[in-house]
C-alpha cells in the first residue's frame, strides 16, 4: 500500500491519518488480549511452542502500531497545529 510521507500530508489528511492510527491501536489491543489468553492457556496445557510464537507476534503487534501512533502524533506536534 503506498502512503504519503507525513509531512507531505495536509493538516486534515494528518488528523485522518491520527484518527485511523488511533482505531488501530484499540484493534490491535485487543487482538494482543486475545493472543495473550490463547498463550496462558497453551501454557496451562503444557505447550510451549505456541506460546512462544504468540509472544513474539504480540510484541511486533506493539511496536508497528505504536510507531505509526506515534509517528503522526510527533507530526501533528511539529506542526503545532490543534
Amino acid at each position: 500500500m503506498d502512503r504519503k510521507i507525513l509531512s507531505e500530508m495536509t493538516d486534515e489528511e494528518l488528523f485522518a491519518e491520527g484518527k485511523k492510527q488511533k482505531k488501530n491501536k484499540i484493534y490491535a489491543g485487543f487482538a494482543i488480549g486475545m493472543m495473550i489468553g490463547v498463550a496462558f492457556w497453551s501454557i496451562i496445557h503444557k505447550g510451549f511452542i505456541l506460546p512462544v510464537a504468540i509472544f513474539v507476534v504480540i510484541f511486533y503487534f506493539a511496536k508497528r502500531t505504536n510507531d505509526g501512533y506515534q509517528a503522526v502524533k510527533k507530526e501533528i506536534d511539529s506542526r503545532k497545529v490543534l
